[in-house]
């Protein structure tokens, strides 16, 4: 596959994830949820940084982290200052289908780095509702300055 494109040309890879983290899981029917759009403007920071190597993704259980600027998050941040950290959630060792698994998180973590180092003009990518935000009559927001990439 190439590593040009945006979320589409990724989406058979990260769409039929199921050997998730438990962060991965959203509640039994629910509608797919808003997106984040990420450009090489409104990535602050990946960490790990360019230069891990696949082994050492491994290493890592394939979780990774997105900073990014507050006004490029599509979520209401109320509580953040100018920041909100987006994680891939890990996957364990020992999940049914961890190495597929894993080879997705890998494939998106890749064109992040082609994203931030502007080799692509963006990804996108859906969020996890189930944590870390409130729902008011006004909508959904952030409790607090992280969300979830929602991997299924």
């Amino acid at each position: 596959m190439s590593r040009g494109g945006t979320w589409a040309a990724l989406a058979g890879l990260l769409l039929p994830l199921c050997a998730a983290a438990s962060a991965d899981a959203g509640p039994a029917g629910a509608a797919a949820g808003p997106v984040a759009t990420l450009t090489a403007p409104a990535i602050v920071s990946v960490e790990p940084g360019a230069g891990l190597t696949r082994e050492a993704f491994a290493e890592r259980w394939g979780q990774f982290e997105v900073r990014l600027r507050k006004d490029a998050f599509p979520l209401p941040a109320p509580h953040c200052r100018r920041h909100v950290i987006l994680r891939v959630p890990a996957v364990a060792p020992d999940a049914p289908g961890h190495e597929q698994a894993l080879e997705r998180r890998w494939a998106l973590y890749q064109q992040v780095l082609d994203v931030q180092a502007r080799r692509e003009a963006s990804v996108t990518v859906p969020l996890d509702l189930s944590l870390y935000t409130e729902r008011s009559a006004r909508g959904v927001a952030l409790r607090y300055c992280n969300a979830y990439v929602s991997l299924r």
